[in-house]
Order: C-alpha cells, then sequence, then structure tokens
C-alpha cells in the first residue's frame, strides 16, 4: 500500500464485499446450520423465533438425534440421521439461537428413541427441566443470532 494524496480522486471499490455476512437467513430457503464448537461434551441446541416460540434442535429425532459431541467438529444440523432435511423459516425477523454443552448428558423426560419427530416445542416446564439439569453441573453456553428477510 502506498499512501493516498489528496489529488488521487479514485474511490474504493466495494462491490465485492458481500451484503450478505453470514447472518442473513432468506425467507422460505433451505439452509444447513453449521456449529463450531471449542469443546467436546453434549449438546443441547434451542432456536427461539421470531414468534418468541423456542425450539429445541438437539437433541431432537428431526434435527439432531445424538446430542454427543466426542471428536465432532464442526456440528452440522440436520444431522444426517435427523429426519428433516434442511432448516426453513418462514417469517422474517431475528431467530436466535442458544447451544449449552454439558459435561453428562441431559436426561430430558420429552426426548425419547420412539418420541415424536415433530415434538420439539420448548414450553416453560421444558425449559425449567433444561435449566434444573444444567445448573447441576459444569456446563458453557454459546448464543448467536441470525436475521430473516424478505428476500430470496
Amino acid at each position: 500500500m502506498q499512501p493516498a494524496s489528496a489529488s488521487d480522486k479514485r474511490d474504493l471499490d466495494r462491490t465485492e464485499i458481500p451484503d450478505d455476512l453470514g447472518n442473513t437467513i432468506k425467507k422460505n430457503r433451505a439452509y444447513k446450520l453449521q456449529v463450531d464448537l471449542p469443546q467436546r461434551g453434549y449438546f443441547l441446541l434451542i432456536n427461539q423465533g421470531v414468534s418468541g416460540r423456542k425450539y429445541g434442535l438437539c437433541p431432537s429425532r428431526a434435527y439432531y438425534p445424538d446430542g454427543n459431541l466426542l471428536g465432532i467438529s464442526p456440528i452440522v444440523l440436520p444431522h444426517v440421521k435427523g429426519l428433516a432435511k434442511s432448516l426453513s423459516y418462514t417469517t422474517p425477523g431475528k431467530e436466535y439461537f442458544l447451544a449449552v454443552v454439558t459435561e453428562e448428558p441431559l436426561s430430558l423426560s420429552w426426548f425419547k428413541p420412539d418420541s415424536d419427530p415433530r415434538d420439539i416445542l420448548i414450553n416453560e416446564s421444558r425449559l425449567s427441566e433444561i435449566f434444573q439439569q444444567v445448573g447441576k453441573q459444569k456446563s458453557s453456553v454459546f448464543y448467536a443470532t441470525f436475521q430473516g428477510i424478505d428476500k430470496g
């Protein structure tokens, strides 16, 4: 780089700088979510949608049936063993993701090998159960947001 002089009237070409910085999701598009976590353990992932509802994505039969992260990096949702093929959002707005990694697996009363794969809604009772179990062991919490937009 050379210092620019006051007589230099050229402007910086910004056309190659992408508009989408990786935190935008477009309405009705199929996505996979890649999560890179710095540690091993057991994985819980909750998505709070635009409506305020919370969904358990991991563990879930639909998106990621096994929350064990031993030796796995990165994590991709939906997992090949999950029943869903992609994540897709229908309403523009903020999508929040909360990831928790624990030393021991959580024993969630509603998550069973034969549970309905669509039963992923996290109500207040389920959220309380999660917090009670997470609070009893060493854990790490990670957070990300994405902006859902109409374009696409």
